[in-house]
């Protein structure tokens, strides 16, 4: 255990937040190693910035052009990670913890309008009117055409997307572990607050549509993140508490109607 004071100030963390119009943006001090399945320039990579967009139901997705659109707009670099989301991304919530030497920091935005259960019964096509082209390929670049589009009108949106950032976890496997812990760790905020899926009403932890990046710079050579670390603990308590909040604030928002 650590004797260091620990802070849970968000103005030590190297990352830099801002809000530019419906797009939230983190900005990382340097091009650091990111594992995530976001819809651009997901997989494994480095990225110097992630960003998270927040889209309408009125509104027709098109990919890629949306995401060059936006780094275009807000002067990204080419390589960030992006995202999206049915949430406000204004309502965003985040979690810091560090002891001058380690540590995490976790950001989230949240929307349950889509919140499901593991083995619910699948959407139909006609829900999402998906073009078949629209996928990812293994580097998880958008393969769409310049045809393809999301129409997203048919149904509600929300989507819960994480972004962990830590200056630890060196390796891929380190950054892996981490994206497993960070699905606990929201699903146990989930649970906790007695999320549901809209169509099953089992317990929900998460919606259809979520994503988790980890992003981490290697500095500390901690590449363990199992739950009897401490590591584990601050990653699981960052993700818990930013989604823990974000989820008790959704559902003071509305009234505590999920859909």
């Amino acid at each position: 255990m650590s004797d260091r004071q620990i802070s849970n100030n968000p103005s030590d963390s190297p990352l830099r937040t801002r809000l530019c119009g419906s797009t939230l943006v983190v900005d990382l001090p340097a091009e650091w190693p990111v594992l995530s399945w976001a819809p651009f320039n997901g997989g494994d990579g480095t990225t110097s910035c992630i960003f998270n967009h927040q889209v309408t139901r009125a509104r027709e997705i098109k990919m890629p052009e949306m995401f060059f659109d936006l780094i275009e707009e807000h002067k990204l670099p080419k390589d960030a990670v992006g995202l999206l989301t049915g949430a406000e991304v204004k309502e965003y919530c985040e979690f810091f913890i560090g002891d001058g030497q380690l540590w995490v920091h976790a950001l989230v935005t949240v929307g349950i309008e889509n919140a499901r259960s593991p083995g619910d019964l699948a959407d139909s096509p006609e829900d999402w009117k998906m073009d078949p082209s629209d996928q990812r390929d293994n580097h998880g670049e958008s393969n769409a055409d310049a045809g393809s589009s999301l129409h997203s009108g048919l149904g509600p949106l929300g989507t819960v997307n994480l972004i962990v950032a830590s200056n630890a976890l060196p390796h891929l496997s380190g950054r892996a572990e981490a994206l497993h812990l960070s699905a606990l760790a929201k699903a146990t905020a989930f649970f906790d607050l007695g999320v549901v899926s809209v169509k099953s009403g089992k317990p929900s932890p998460g919606t259809g549509t979520d994503c988790i990046v980890i992003a981490s710079s290697g500095e500390v050579d901690e590449n363990y993140c199992g739950m009897h670390t401490r590591l584990g603990e601050w990653i699981g308590k960052a993700v818990y508490q930013c989604t823990h909040l974000a989820l008790a604030d959704w559902f003071a928002r509305n009234k505590g109607n999920v859909g």
